[in-house]
């Protein structure tokens, strides 16, 4: 799904209580969460998070930074839910953020492609969105081949991304969403929540099958 109002971030459903609570953290900040006994379950390649943890962008890290995508159905996607069987996709869930809150944000970079290839191209702030191609993103191919880098283009938000930008949580099936808004009720870190109709929502049309 590309409309350029929306990003996303893909995550585990077990990991979205966590993430109402303290937001979407980069992988170099996941680590403090262990000091208050979350654990998130990670779904990421770890050939990929060793090739982007030698990568820097302006000083930093790519660690240090929150990974989001311009659209479903991306080559990652198909990775971990068809070739490679990393989760379900009924156990997959895409956290949808507002993109107009971030305009405005410092520390935001935008790519090109996948941001852990070396011909992919790194931008401050937004410019990377004035070079997508509109029809590659649209597409609900997931690209295993040819435009596989440039479907991939990323968003990247420096640290962390605060639970305010989270416009709601996408999954599969009305099964899953009812799974989720129960562990989300049964939450300590979630209590703040007030409308769980509106914070998960049934979106079949972002999955592959």
């Amino acid at each position: 799904m590309f409309t350029k109002r929306s990003l996303y971030h893909m995550t585990p459903i077990e990991n979205v209580p966590s993430i109402f609570r303290f937001g979407v953290l980069s992988r170099n900040l996941l680590s403090c969460l262990a000091h208050i006994g979350v654990k998130p379950r990670s779904i990421d390649n770890p050939d990929v998070n060793s090739r982007r943890s030698y990568i820097e962008i302006d000083g930093r890290s790519l660690h240090d930074f929150v990974p989001m995508y311009w659209t479903t159905h991306t080559p990652m996607q198909y990775h971990i839910t068809q070739s490679h069987k990393v989760i379900d996709e009924d156990d997959l869930a895409f956290v949808v953020i507002e993109k107009k809150p971030l305009l405005l944000k410092a520390g935001v970079f935008t790519t090109s492609g996948n941001a852990a290839r070396n011909d992919t191209r790194f931008y401050p702030g937004w410019d990377g969105e004035l070079i997508l191609d509109e029809s590659v993103m649209a597409s609900r191919r997931c690209y295993k081949t040819g435009k596989f880098r440039i479907k991939s283009a990323e968003v990247l938000f420096p640290d962390r991304l605060c639970p305010e930008y989270i416009q709601y949580v996408a999954v599969r099936t009305q099964r899953t969403r009812e799974k989720l808004q129960r562990m989300i009720a049964g939450s300590k870190q979630c209590s703040h929540i007030q409308n769980l109709d509106e914070a998960v929502r049934v979106q079949s049309c972002f999955y592959i099958r």
